[in-house]
């Protein structure tokens, strides 16, 4: 299948990040959204990292529906979870990204993790 050439082929660019972000900054929309379907434990955290990238490279949008099936799939990725609020803050959808990143302040705190980031701590209350 197509997806998953493509999809192996990104986990070995992501091993060099230049070219990651190289990678982010030219895939085509139509590429990324054919990915959604295709996020799996083999390479979830592939793809989370390209979303990541997308968020960098001002390609938020076409992060989303990547990420919010990361986290419907594997709520237990707390990175996947941050994108998602970032990517959704992006986006301008501050009260849902607000709300995420609030759920994940509660998460960290309760597994006593202390290392937030400050845009966690500064976008949780808006």
């Amino acid at each position: 299948m197509e997806v998953n050439v493509e999809i192996e082929a990104l986990k070995k660019t992501i091993k060099d990040g230049t070219q990651l972000t190289e990678y982010a900054r030219t895939v085509p929309y139509y590429a990324i959204a054919e990915l959604v379907p295709y996020v799996s434990p083999d390479n979830v955290e592939a793809l989370n990292r390209l979303a990541s990238c997308l968020i960098r490279n001002g390609r938020a949008s076409e992060a989303t529906p990547l990420l919010q099936n990361i986290v419907a799939k594997f709520q237990a990725i707390p990175g996947a979870k941050l994108n998602l609020a970032d990517a959704y803050w992006e986006t301008g959808h501050q009260a849902i990204s607000s709300r995420i990143y609030l759920e994940y302040y509660e998460r960290a705190i309760s597994q006593g993790i202390h290392d937030i980031p400050a845009r966690v701590l500064e976008r949780k209350e808006n």
